[in-house]
Parts: structure tokens; C-alpha cells; sequence
């Protein structure tokens, strides 16, 4: 057994963007928004953060910092549409070759819903962890890295903060940004976007 402690408090960080303004397109809030190679750009529409084309992957990272140990989530404004759609929060993510790590909300309007935590390599996704979680408006989703342990967090709306998962992995341990991937056919989207450098203490539970 390899043994953690229990994370006492998520998330430990700010709000970065609750996307509450006029339409914007693209996602600028400030210039604090930077396209990544290879995706198209995302939008603010209806005080939501969304895709600019139907079923196309949008992506892009928040430039403020780039940081090892990190944090990052969001709350779903609209629920997503189909089966192929699904939306990626990134951490140590570096644009350049798309690599990172990530928590996904995979819509499965037949089986459920589906919350995916794994690693990007040079934009393929591997999935380590997989729980079933259907989703609604309102609710949250995250992710922390800390060292080479990372742990998936989510939130109904209107409850609570609960830890969902573990899982361990050495393959980035450099800085990289936080960022976001949405891909919807219809208008699903996020709101309160935040994350950045942990600021409490670790305290993990146990991976067997």
C-alpha cells in the first residue's frame, strides 16, 4: 500500500474567470486567455464559456502562470449535449506539444455520464480512473497535482466538495498552465474557471 493523507480542504484557490460579461469572442477576460496550437478558440455566450464550432475541439490555457503544483476546475453552466461531447480541465499542461494531465466530464446521454482523470501525450488521451457521475447544471469538477500524485475532486450543486479519486504518475513534472478543451454540439459550457499553485498543506488518503 502506498499511503497519502487526505486533501482537508478543495479547492485552496480563487476564482479566475466566472465568465459574467458581455459576449467575447474570443476568450480574451484581459488578454488573460491564449489560444493553443491545433484547436480552435472557445467564446463567452450567455455568461458561459463555450465553443466557437459545433463539435470541434476549443482550447485554451490561462497564461497568468505556469506552475508545477497546481490546481484547477470549473462549474458546468449548461449541461452537454450528445455522447461526443465532453470538456477537459488541463494541468501542467504545456500547449507547445499538448501534453498534461486532466480531469474530463465525458457526456454519455446512453450509460452516464463519465468523470475521466489520465494524461495527454502529445494530444492522446490515456485514462487512468474512470467514475460513473452523472452531471447537471450547477455542478463542479476538479483536479489537483501535487508532485507525481494527482486527485480528482467533484461537487454537486449546492453540496459539497468530494474527493472521487487517486492516481500516480511521473511522466510531467515540470510547470505548465491550466487550461480548458470543450467540445459540444448544442450550448454546453463552463463557468467559474479558477485554480493556480495549492496553498494548504497536502494531506492525502490512501492509494492501494
Amino acid at each position: 500500500m502506498f499511503s497519502l493523507n487526505a486533501w482537508a480542504a478543495f479547492p485552496t484557490t480563487p476564482i479566475l474567470d466566472t465568465a459574467t460579461r458581455a459576449n467575447e469572442n474570443p476568450l480574451s477576460n484581459g488578454g488573460k486567455w491564449t489560444l493553443a496550437p491545433g484547436f480552435g478558440n472557445l467564446q463567452i455566450s450567455s455568461n458561459k464559456i463555450i465553443t466557437t464550432a459545433s463539435s470541434v475541439d476549443d482550447a485554451m490555457y490561462w497564461n497568468n502562470f505556469s506552475l508545477a503544483d497546481e490546481e484547477v476546475y470549473c462549474t458546468v453552466g449548461t449541461i452537454l449535449g450528445t455522447t461526443a461531447d465532453h470538456v477537459y480541465l488541463l494541468a501542467r499542461f504545456t500547449a507547445s506539444t499538448t501534453n498534461g494531465y486532466y480531469i474530463e466530464y465525458d457526456r454519455n446521454t446512453s450509460t452516464g455520464d463519465v468523470l475521466r482523470m489520465g494524461k495527454l501525450v502529445a494530444g492522446v488521451a490515456t485514462s487512468f480512473v474512470n467514475v460513473n457521475q452523472n452531471i447537471s447544471a450547477g455542478d463542479s469538477f476538479g483536479l489537483v497535482v501535487i508532485g507525481n500524485i494527482l486527485q480528482g475532486w467533484y461537487k454537486a450543486s449546492g453540496g459539497s466538495w468530494t474527493h472521487i479519486s487517486n492516481f500516480i504518475d511521473t511522466t510531467y513534472t515540470g510547470v505548465g498552465n491550466i487550461a480548458t478543451d470543450i467540445a459540444s454540439v448544442a450550448t454546453g459550457g463552463i463557468t467559474n474557471f479558477g485554480g493556480g499553485m495549492v496553498v494548504t498543506d497536502v494531506m492525502f488518503g490512501d492509494i492501494l
